[in-house]
Formats: structure tokens, sequence, C-alpha cells
């Protein structure tokens, strides 16, 4: 199953269109039997997405590949090859594995800094200690990468995605990283909820994008394609995605998603229903 488990809303109040807040242990609980009944394998998570690691770690995640990332290396630090293995124990504590399957870096251009040679031989230290299994980072622009990949062995790359952002595709990177063997995990397929969200639901910040809204809100009556299945359906299409991570609020929203990831329509999108509007495709962008 292409599918991973995003978990954000498992440790915070997170997404645009989430109403119910941070989902519960006891939910995060179900979500986890139904994805294993589902048969994914894969869990992706983070250091800074308030306490799911520990969450995860409580209810027990050892039949999955796990993923986590780890924020910038501290001005204060001075040894920064031992504070890299601190976060790698942390993070092993907290989810209560012997191994991380993904350990991604979620400030890559950090390893074009100072200290980028120190951060990735730390990595690759732990790797041949099988504390992690792949090294990789989690990036907001294509671009990122062109020095990235130049100077660093990368094995997974953790990309945003969707119907309106399709900056991996157009820009050759998504087919680039399949040839040159690096696992691609796309996120905000949904655009954290935007694109799933009935138009009068949407926050007053999206006004300045009514008219591209207005011609996605209309495909989709003319389609008469579900937005779920149309998000889904987008990124599915591309064979060189490996990893589609969801954030999912419950066990009842996890098997909606995976019924429209069973369905195999071919989902053409026009071309016209696409941004490189930083300020809508990136929520760290969105004011709020």
């Amino acid at each position: 199953m292409k599918l991973a488990i995003g978990t954000a809303q498992f440790g915070l109040d997170y997404g645009v269109s989430n109403t119910d807040g941070q989902v519960s242990e006891e939910d995060v609980d179900k979500i986890l039997r139904a994805a294993i009944k589902a048969q994914i394998t894969t869990i992706d998570t983070a250091s800074n997405y308030g306490n799911s690691e520990r969450v995860l770690g409580k209810i027990g995640v050892n039949r999955f590949d796990v993923i986590t990332k780890i924020g910038a290396v501290p001005e204060s630090v001075t040894d920064v090859k031992r504070w890299v293995f601190e976060q790698i124990e942390g993070a092993l504590i907290r989810l209560n594995l012997t191994s991380i399957y993904g350990f991604l870096l979620h400030r890559p251009n950090q390893l074009l800094g100072k200290h980028g040679d120190i951060i990735f031989d730390a990595l690759s230290d732990a790797k041949s200690q099988r504390l992690i299994k792949k090294i990789g980072v989690s990036i907001y622009d294509p671009a990122e990468l062109t020095q990235l990949i130049n100077r660093f062995d990368l094995n997974i790359v953790q990309a945003p995605m969707n119907i309106l952002d399709r900056r991996l595709y157009s820009s050759g990177w998504l087919d680039r990283l399949k040839r040159l063997g690096v696992e691609v995990h796309v996120r905000s397929v949904f655009l954290q909820g935007l694109l799933l969200m009935k138009p009068e639901s949407r926050p007053d910040y999206f006004r300045w994008w009514n008219l591209i809204m207005q011609d996605y809100d209309g495909w989709l009556s003319t389609s008469k394609i579900p937005p779920i299945e149309a998000c889904i359906g987008f990124v599915k299409q591309f064979d060189s995605v490996d990893k589609i991570i969801v954030g999912v609020v419950s066990s009842t929203h996890l098997d909606g998603i995976c019924k429209a990831v069973s369905r195999n329509n071919v989902i053409t999108v026009p071309s016209n229903i696409q941004s490189g509007d930083i300020n809508l495709i990136n929520p760290s962008k969105w004011i709020l």
C-alpha cells in the first residue's frame, strides 16, 4: 500500500480543516489497528509534532516502518555530532524502538552550512550502527534539491505535492529522484485539508485565490469526483511516488482514504488548476 500515516494530529491541533483538535490516544490506537488491517506499513512523525512520538511509542509501532524528523541544530550546540546522536537516541526511546526506518532533516539547508558534513557524517555513523536505516530530507521546494543531491547520498526525499502544487513533477525532480534510487514520499496531498473543504468553509485568507479555487470547485462538480478521490488519484498516478503521506483523525477517516486509493480512476486535472504562489501552496506562509 502506497499510503503512509501522517501523525502531526496525534500530537498537535494541526490542519486548516481540522475541527476536532488533537487525536486522542484511544483513537490513535484504533487508527493504527485499522492501518495494519489495510496493510499500511509506514508511519511519518517528527520530534516537533508535540508528543506524537511518545504516543506512538506507548501504543507500539514495531510493526511499522517509522520515519521521524529533527529540526535545526541550535546555535548554542558546540558538539554537533553528539547532538545528532542525542536526537536519534531520544527518538528511539520515545518511539520504543531499537531502529528507525527513516531519519529526516526538517531543515535540510543546514547540510549546506558550516556543520553540514558533520551532521551527515553523524547520520551515516548512526546508519552503520543500525540505529537508523535510511537518511533523508523533508523539503518545501524542489529547488532545494539541486545542491543537496549533488553533495549527499540521500535515501529518502519527502516533499509536498498536490493538485495545486505540482512543482515536484513539473521540475523534473520526481522522475530524477526515482532514477537515482531515492525513495519519494509526498505529503500535503490535501494541502492541509484545504482541497477537501467546501467553498463556504474556507478561511477568508484564501479569498485572494478565488479564481483558481472556483476553477477547482467547478472541475470537481463537472467531473463528479469527490475531493478526497481527486486528491489521492492525482498523486497516485505517478509511479515514481513511493509513499503518499496522509493525516488521519479517525479510523473511519482512514477507511475513506483507503477506499479512494483502491479506486483506479485516471484523474486528469486541467493544467490551469495549479499555482506557483508560495503564499497559497506553502501552509507555513498562511496567515489565518
